[in-house]
């Protein structure tokens, strides 16, 4: 699945493939082909931050999944399912998160599923942050970071990473939120990889101009326009909230106006419940 192997191509590429995969899927009896061709489907809308039609598209795969008794697709597309619910990148449907990370977790332990179970176990842990349980989030999280070290899943360590990064920064802790952003960074770094790398960037400057840095625009800028290119966007709203928090730290409120613009018109697109709430607030 794109969202385990290379989510890079996910947004750029994944709708030109899944129609060639639709196509192929018509003439062969195989629901696994029609599942797979439905998540990669799912992932391309996920990665142009259009939360709906992804969940639409991964409810189908998980029904060819179970077809044909593919634990590990389904596991997945739950998983895929409740990232898609949450308020930093999705609809902010948080009961649906719960329900169906719970059962993709569920399944994932019953089939030793044990490259399932990172994601799933980061997501569940960063509703906790978001329902004001920071304690167990905190907790969680770090359990989990360990785990994939011992594993050597070096993607979910980053992801791991940032949303410990994200929980410290909802607490003011700021300098500390630096230096996990800092650390997904460097494992980023070390590994040759970009995944998830401007949500890591974008982040870890919001964290430094909470500090007083008045040096992070470029970096945020570079993250943006990353994601812009390479259709990342999951990735956006963090990338324009930075923008408008910096240019509103500096007094510039035409830009800031401008960021805000951006981010309540792509929020409004993919119907991002909570994004538009706090652009709303914001405003």
């Amino acid at each position: 699945m794109l969202w385990l192997h290379d989510h890079q191509s996910a947004g750029r590429d994944g709708h030109r493939f899944v129609q060639v995969e639709l196509i192929t899927g018509a003439h062969v009896e195989r629901s696994g082909q029609y599942g797979n061709a439905f998540h990669g489907r799912g992932e391309a809308y996920f990665a142009d931050a259009k939360p709906e039609p992804a969940i639409d598209c991964f409810t189908r795969s998980i029904a060819f999944a179970k077809a044909i008794g593919d634990k590990s697709c389904e596991s997945e597309n739950l998983m895929m399912i409740g990232w898609a619910s949450l308020g930093s990148m999705g609809l902010g449907d948080y009961p649906r998160a719960i329900t169906h990370l719970d059962a993709g977790l569920a399944i994932a332990r019953a089939a030793d599923l044990a490259w399932h179970i990172g994601p799933l176990r980061i997501a569940r842990d960063h509703i906790r942050h978001c329902l004001g349980q920071f304690g167990e989030a905190w907790q969680g999280l770090n359990e989990t970071l360990k785990r994939l070290e011992e594993l050597h899943l070096v993607r979910y360590q980053m992801m791991a990473c940032n949303m410990l990064g994200h929980l410290l920064l909802d607490l003011s802790l700021d300098a500390q939120a630096t230096a996990a952003f800092d650390c997904g960074l460097a494992i980023a770094n070390q590994a040759n990889m970009t995944y998830w790398t401007p949500l890591l960037h974008a982040n870890r400057a919001i964290a430094r101009v909470r500090q007083g840095a008045p040096d992070v625009e470029s970096e945020l800028v570079s993250a943006l326009e990353h994601s812009l290119t390479n259709r990342e966007g999951w990735f956006l709203p963090r990338c324009y909230e930075g923008l408008a928090e910096l240019q509103w730290r500096r007094g510039d409120t035409a830009r800031c106006i401008h960021y805000v613009d951006q981010l309540l018109s792509l929020a409004e697109q993919g119907n991002l419940r909570e994004v538009r709430a706090r652009t709303a607030m914001a405003g």
